[in-house]
This record gives structure tokens, sequence and C-alpha cells, in this order.
């Protein structure tokens, strides 16, 4: 099931369309964390792609204000294990069984931190003066040019560039704060 797809969900009721939100939100999560433990990239978007579809399909038994993430890197781990199997049966295994609980582990643990990232550049936006906002959300969520917004706000270039440069590091020192302030 591709990402795409999962935008053309909403018409199954509020439960499926959430689980479609859920897994459309996670798919960057859920590649990287199948890339670590498969030891590259080979299959890696064969098994996100199983795992989407196997969370679609027992969508039923998603519970409600559970952990979806947590649901989602078993189902994940599940398809690792199957691929690790036939892999073994070839003779090409990268990984062993307690590495894959390692990187597994870590991998979560990884994930958390971003979600922590996440949040935290959330709040920072949320404090931004919205004219900031508009900028960082045409450079990236529209992934406008720098000349398409220069032009849009009456500046060259140049300086558009600068503005944007000024903002990240507005944005990645408040991000900073906020998770010193969450570990203290």
């Amino acid at each position: 099931m591709e990402p795409e797809e999962l935008n053309n969900l909403a018409d199954h009721g509020d439960s499926a369309s959430e689980i479609a939100e859920e897994i459309r939100g996670f798919q960057a999560g859920l590649k990287e964390y199948v890339a670590g433990l498969l030891g590259g990239a080979d299959g890696v978007d064969d098994l996100v792609q199983e795992t989407n579809l196997f969370l679609w399909e027992r969508r039923e038994e998603f519970l409600p204000g559970s952990n979806f993430r947590a649901w989602a890197m078993r189902v994940a781990w599940f398809k690792v294990m199957a691929e690790r199997r036939d892999r073994l049966r070839e003779g090409r295994v990268v990984f062993s069984e307690p590495m894959l609980e390692q990187l597994a582990a870590r991998a979560a643990e990884r994930l958390g931190e971003s979600d922590q990232r996440l949040d935290a550049l959330r709040r920072c936006l949320d404090r931004s003066r919205p004219q900031d906002r508009r900028i960082l959300e045409w450079k990236y969520s529209r992934r406008a040019s720098l000349t398409e917004l220069a032009e849009a706000n009456g500046c060259a270039p140049n300086a558009m560039h600068k503005m944007i440069s000024r903002l990240r590091l507005a944005l990645r020192h408040c991000v900073e704060k906020q998770l010193g302030n969450e570990h203290s």
C-alpha cells in the first residue's frame, strides 16, 4: 500500500481514517526502523509495503488510544524476522538474532528521540511570528524555491536565503532549549 493510496481511505469511517493517518504519519520512521534491521536498503521498501498492508488489513485489531507506533514496529519486526529466515536459507544473513534485537531496541529509542525533537519543533513554531512560520511553510512544506519566496516577499533571493538561515538557526536553538528543559 503506497502512502498516496492512504490519502484515499478517508471514506472508510473515522477509525479507518485515523489508522490511515497513523500509517501515513509513520512512513519515514517505519522505513528507518526496517532499514536498520535489514542492514541496508535491499528489500526495505518491500517490507515497509508488506507492513503497511498488514496494518491496514488488521486495522480492526488496533485498540484506539494504544501505541500505534509500537504496534507497527512489532509487525515490522515479524516481517523482518520472516525475511531473515528466508535469507538464512539462502546464506545471506547480515545480523544474528540477538544483534537484531539490539538494533530494534536502539531504533525504537531513536524514533522516540525523533518524536521528542518533532514535538519541540512544533512548540517552537507555535511561538514563531506568523510571517516567519509562513515563510518556513512555503519553503519546506510547499517546497517553494528561494526565487519564488523572494518574489512573494519583495526581496532578493540572497536576502531570502539569509532570512531562512536565521529562522532555522533560531528554531534549532529553541528546539535545543526545549529538549534541554525536558531532560532537566
